[in-house]
């Protein structure tokens, strides 16, 4: 059960931070097409 959650956990933040990560390089890549 322990085992379980702390991988859940894991995946959890793995998928937040690669989904910030392409949201900033979307951004950013906008506005540098912008510019």
């Amino acid at each position: 059960m322990r085992w379980r959650t702390i991988v859940f956990v894991c995946c959890l933040f793995t998928l937040i931070f690669v989904g910030i990560n392409v949201f900033f390089f979307n951004v950013t890549s906008m506005s540098f097409k912008d510019s």
